[in-house]
């Protein structure tokens, strides 16, 4: 992703691979989009294409009505998307005050997550022997005026060292 500043605004380019949408190929299709900047220190949130008010925010991110449109585009083949994240866990465990004792006993477990894009608009997760390490937990927030909490997310979208990038 690049960023620009000139005297008329700001500029962004970023690269979004087709691998990370799902989408129907075909040739001259038609896509809404909207682009949101939020700018902490001025309490400001800008749209690529303007949001009123009453959509509410960020709700009116996901109104693709609202949305500007992108003409023309001519997508490739659409992939079956797959995705696989084996694990393993070992451990050795020594335990003297037990009788009998237990000196270096080795253990171990793995187990696979399986992402597939069946279609455009059906992915099947599978998990073979679930890795309770991975699983957190949402944090439950209560809500009681009209500005929606900014909930984390907890995705893996880019790598957690960003030196790796």
């Amino acid at each position: 992703m690049r960023t620009g500043r000139f005297d008329g605004g700001w500029t962004v380019e970023m690269a979004i691979p087709f691998k990370s949408l799902r989408y129907n190929s075909g040739r001259a299709q038609v896509w809404g989009i909207n682009i949101r900047r939020v700018i902490r220190r001025k309490n400001e949130w800008t749209h690529l294409t303007p949001v009123p008010a009453s959509a509410g925010v960020p709700g009116g991110m996901f109104r693709l009505s609202m949305a500007g449109t992108l003409v023309g585009l001519d997508l490739p083949t659409a992939s079956k998307n797959i995705e696989i994240k084996p694990y393993g866990i070992s451990r050795v465990t020594t335990d003297r005050l037990r009788t009998p004792a237990v000196s270096n006993d080795p253990d171990g477990d793995v187990g696979v997550d399986v992402k597939y894009g069946v279609t455009a608009n059906l992915t099947a997760d599978v998990t073979v022997n679930t890795d309770f390490a991975q699983v957190e937990v949402d944090e439950q927030q209560v809500n009681l005026d009209q500005v929606h909490p900014l909930i984390p997310r907890e995705t893996r979208l880019l790598p957690r060292r960003p030196r790796h990038l």
